[in-house]
Order: structure tokens, then C-alpha cells, then sequence
């Protein structure tokens, strides 16, 4: 039986992704902030580390113009 990693791991792989991504897009932490809805300090936290609600997630992956899934997919390899 498969157990759900533990936040901490969730929040750091996420927190990875996005970070990556914004960096590919060309984007500051303050332009996605404004992008997804969020205040600047809320990515920041999410990069560093903290888990983002499933809001969150989607509401990041629109202002990423990427599908949610591309954020979560690290997931596999921690679950």
C-alpha cells in the first residue's frame, strides 16, 4: 500500500517546480504573484518549501500557462 509523502516533500518538490517554470517563463516571484491572484510573499513561501492548497495549484499552473498536472508531477517520484 502506497503512503502520501509527507507535506514537507510535497511542499519542497512543488515549491522546485514552480520556481523552474516561472524562471523559464522569464517571470519575477512579484509579475506570477500578480499573474495567479496571490501576494508576493505567497510565492515565496511556496518556493520555499510550503505546500500550495489545490487552489493554489491551479490558479499558479493558469498564470503558468501550464497544465496543474506539470507542477504536480513530481509527486510520482516522491510518492
Amino acid at each position: 500500500m502506497r503512503h502520501a509523502p509527507p507535506p514537507q516533500l510535497v511542499g519542497e518538490a512543488v515549491g522546485r517546480t514552480v520556481g523552474d517554470v516561472r524562471r523559464s517563463a522569464g517571470l519575477t516571484q512579484e509579475e506570477l504573484a500578480d499573474l495567479a491572484g496571490v501576494a508576493p510573499r505567497t510565492i515565496r513561501r511556496y518556493e520555499g518549501g510550503r505546500p500550495p492548497s489545490l487552489s493554489h495549484v491551479v490558479g499558479l499552473a493558469r498564470a503558468l500557462q501550464v497544465p496543474p498536472g506539470r507542477l504536480l508531477r513530481i509527486l510520482d517520484d516522491i510518492g
